[in-house]
């Protein structure tokens, strides 16, 4: 089993300490947390559509355009984690902060992560159409799949780039708005195919800035982790790099019933580059087919 394989049961003790606050995993299993706001206006195709618009906008403000002309992210960040019970059962690494160094083809699922610190230091975790490897310092990348990388890398991706690929959601009407630690934002209601929770599919709460067009914060359900688990994303100290507007700090909480807030890790980003490498260098397995990009849900 790979280093990072070791770590595979962690994930499953936070599905564990996140569900067993509210009652047992059975009931993470068998209960479907619904973000629908009841300020969510009635879902009609004109509602759709105008949904789809703020979407377009939302991606706009981010940079767009020049997102589309790149094939490449180069990212360089930290991974701070909080708490030792969180450091201890959940935390992916071996020491917080965790530096790290990402290479993702822009918009799809395939990419990779170095660790740049820590006893795993050299280490690369990564992803190709679904299929996960890990290769350790010098050493070639070794195809088993493996849950914990298989969540991480294109996770983290996903959170870097999800004001511009929320776009992809079928669904998107609009929520009102709602007050966050005293600023008012725009709400906007995301998923697929369906408002309803639904297994498999994913529902997000967008707090759009109406200021700035820009992404605030994110609530959303983690379907693959269990039907009750619900996160939140918090966006903040903005920067362009190379015309695409990238939050340099995300910090992710887990949002409990009642209200109650648990910070759990914060990704902070330092450097952001393109196409440093071309995209067939993240996809040391030339035999896999282009193919597997798709995800339901995101």
């Amino acid at each position: 089993m790979s280093r990072s394989g070791r770590r595979g049961w962690l994930k499953g003790l936070l599905i564990f300490a996140v569900v067993a606050l509210i009652g047992g995993t059975a009931f993470n299993y068998l209960y479907l947390a619904d973000l629908r706001p009841d300020s969510l206006v009635e879902d009609t195709p004109a509602a759709r559509e105008a949904g789809a618009k703020r979407l377009e906008a939302l991606a706009a403000g981010h940079g767009l355009d020049a997102w589309l002309g790149y094939r490449v992210m180069d990212v360089t960040m930290e991974d701070v984690w909080y708490g030792d019970m969180i450091k201890r059962f959940v935390m992916h690494w071996e020491e917080s902060p965790q530096a790290l160094h990402g290479h993702f083809i822009r918009g799809a699922w395939t990419g990779q992560l170095e660790l740049l610190s820590g006893p795993d230091k050299g280490d690369r975790w990564g992803i190709q159409d679904w299929k996960t490897w890990t290769a350790e310092p010098g050493e070639e990348p070794v195809f088993e799949q493996d849950a914990t990388v298989e969540f991480v890398v294109p996770t983290t991706h996903y959170f870097l780039e999800l004001p511009l690929r929320m776009r992809s959601a079928t669904v998107a009407l609009d929520a009102g708005q709602g007050v966050w630690e005293g600023k008012t934002y725009d709400l906007l209601f995301t998923s697929w195919d369906t408002t309803q929770p639904v297994p498999g599919v994913d529902q997000y709460v967008l707090w759009i800035d109406p200021g700035t067009g820009l992404l605030a914060r994110a609530d959303f359900t983690v379907r693959d982790q269990g039907g009750a688990v619900v996160g939140s994303a918090r966006y903040g100290d903005y920067a362009d790099f190379g015309g695409v507007k990238v939050a340099k700090e995300i910090a992710i909480f887990a949002l409990m019933p009642g209200g109650m807030e648990m910070p759990v890790h914060t990704f902070v980003t330092e450097k952001i580059e393109w196409d440093t490498v071309p995209p067939d260098d993240l996809r040391p397995d030339p035999s896999l087919p282009n193919e597997g990009e798709s995800k339901p849900g995101s």
